[in-house]
Parts: structure tokens; sequence; C-alpha cells
């Protein structure tokens, strides 16, 4: 018992917090659902958040994963690339509507105006 140390340490009082915020559309037009549960392996409670948004698919940008690949892309002949691939990233662009309603369907058609003007 005599090789045991003590000290004495003074614990202050802290608040924790977590905000998030979501834009006044979202949650009136987005069917947000907020589902709060306890994780067993995380030792934690959890609040999930999830809602309904439309989104359109704007574009597929693709190019290579890394320097490598761009020197493999531009370099290489045909035949060689065939035996060693050109590995791509590829980002798909989309815009979400988050102040369109959402009913209960798949998918929606929706006519795109442009004014010149």
């Amino acid at each position: 018992m005599d090789n045991i140390k003590f000290r004495e340490v003074v614990l202050q009082r802290a608040r924790l917090f977590r905000a998030n915020v979501f834009d006044r559309d979202i949650i009136q037009f987005a069917n947000l659902e907020i589902e709060p549960f306890v994780d067993e392996m995380l030792n934690a409670s959890v609040i999930r958040m999830s809602a309904v948004l439309l989104k359109e698919s704007l574009h597929d940008a693709k190019y290579p994963s890394d320097w490598w690949q761009a020197v493999k892309d531009r370099w290489l002949p045909k035949h060689v690339k065939r035996l060693f691939p050109v590995k791509y990233t590829v980002l798909t662009i989309e815009a979400y509507y988050p102040s369109i309603p959402v009913e209960q369907h798949e998918s929606y058609k929706i006519i795109r105006v442009k004014y010149n003007g």
C-alpha cells in the first residue's frame, strides 16, 4: 500500500451539444423523420434524421484516380491499356429540390423552362 500514489483532480462542468442546420423547405416539404435510439456498441444515444428529397442527376464527371492513372491514360498505347487498364473516379453531379413537396411516387417529370432575357 505504500507505493500507491493518489492525486487530487478538480473536475469542472461542461455542456456538450451538437447542432445541425436544416433549411426551412427541407423541414416543411421533405418528410423529415427523426428517430432516437440507443446504440449499445457506442454506449451512446443517437438521433438519426432522414429526409426524402427530389433530385436530378445532371452530369457524370470521369477522371483518372491519381497521377499515375493520368499518365497511363495520356501516354500508353491502347493495346497496353488493355493489359493495364486505367482506373477512373466517377463523380456524379446532382441537383436537389427541397422546396418541391414529395409524394409517394418513385420518380417525377418536371418541365424546365429557360427564359431568354
